[in-house]
């Protein structure tokens, strides 16, 4: 697979921003995701100065396994929610420098084993979002089980 200068996994941006490495991002950053790692991601994006960061995920952020406080401060510090869309392919310029996410719109369906709803694509909507850097903050889980003690999780496992 080939690998775009602009793009990269969201986990490892955040942990290479708190490293201290020097990270820069584009003026719009699309941030596909919809747990913490991608709200931070955004949040860090816009400290970058980032002018527009979106979030874009499958479902709808009730049903992101984060908490309200979260999305309240992503928010208000300038971050985009925008659901119901799964990216389905991205769009490059002759230098091979990605410039947009093609997405495919969806609608809910029924409840998955977890609590979240199924997000179903709906036939014939792809549309694409503009973007000079994304941010890929998807698979991460809450990883507990070298503690000696019970960790309380939420209904998402978080």
């Amino acid at each position: 697979m080939r690998r775009l200068p602009n793009a990269e996994d969201g986990l490892d941006f955040h942990l290479e921003v708190h490293r201290g490495e020097p990270k820069a991002v584009g003026k719009r950053v699309a941030v596909v995701g919809a747990g913490f790692t991608s709200l931070d991601c955004a949040r860090v994006s816009l400290r970058l100065r980032a002018e527009d960061v979106t979030i874009h995920m499958r479902t709808t952020e009730e049903y992101i396994p984060v908490t309200k406080e979260e999305i309240h401060e992503a928010k208000r510090e300038g971050t985009k929610i925008l659901g119901l869309r799964t990216p389905v392919g991205l769009i490059t310029d002759a230098d091979g420098r990605l410039t947009g996410v093609q997405f495919v719109q969806n609608r809910l369906g029924g409840w998955r084993a977890g609590g979240r709803r199924q997000a179903i694509p709906i036939d014939g909507s792809e549309f694409v979002e503009p973007c000079d850097t994304l941010l890929v903050a998807i698979g991460q889980k809450t990883v507990n089980d070298y503690l000696d003690v019970d960790v309380e999780l939420d209904r998402w496992g978080a």
